[in-house]
């Protein structure tokens, strides 16, 4: 899908699922600002509190996000494929949002921020590209800037049993001593090693 088309999708899906979220952002690669777009990305802090339940509706409903995705399904706006308690996949209609008839239609990966996870590491870890989110969760002794007395495991930064709080991603950058790097910039230290050689060879090849 066409970014224009994607950051138009994955902003009317924010400001729907706003209401029952204490915090929502796109990540993956409309936050990159890839200009071909596979899927959409979204991580959020769900609101905490139970909703109401409906009235006729023998079970309530176990969240407030599940809620309103559950009115979606209802209009036949999306097609339920996932459905974890952290992470929930959903086929999104496009033209039911708004979008030309011809668009095609696209997935939704709604990463949800429950304990222990931060924040922070999964809007990070969901950003990508997938190379560079490998890369920032390995540790210094097998090649990525984690510290190697630092673990990332279930969305959280771990050193032994204590958890290290990570709210934002330039807590994680800071973590490992490392300048914040912007999005749309984003790859592994070793894909700019692997460059500068490239641009090396093709400057001697050049030069001879």
């Amino acid at each position: 899908m066409r970014l224009t088309y994607a950051e138009q999708l994955t902003e009317s899906l924010i400001s729907y699922l706003r209401p029952a979220c204490l915090r929502i952002e796109a990540a993956g690669s409309v936050r990159r600002q890839v200009e071909d777009v596979g899927d959409l990305e979204i991580v959020a802090i769900p609101d905490p509190r139970p909703p109401r339940p409906e009235f006729g509706r023998p079970k309530p409903f176990t969240s407030k996000v599940d809620e309103l995705m559950h009115h979606l399904l209802e209009e036949a706006s999306v097609m339920q494929v996932k459905a974890g308690p952290k992470f929930k996949q959903y086929r999104i209609y496009s033209s039911h949002f708004g979008l030309p008839a011809q668009t095609e239609n696209i997935n939704l990966d709604l990463f949800l921020v429950t304990p222990p996870a931060d924040f922070g590491v999964l809007y990070l870890i969901r950003t990508g590209p997938a190379d560079f989110s490998r890369w920032m969760v390995t540790q210094r002794g097998k090649g990525g800037p984690l510290p190697d007395e630092l673990r990332v495991q279930d969305g959280a930064v771990w050193r032994g049993e204590e958890k290290v709080s990570i709210a934002e991603e330039a807590d994680y950058f800071k973590l490992c001593g490392l300048a914040y790097v912007a999005p749309s910039l984003r790859r592994p230290a070793w894909q700019y090693v692997q460059e500068a050689a490239v641009s090396a060879a093709l400057q001697g090849g050049i030069a001879t």
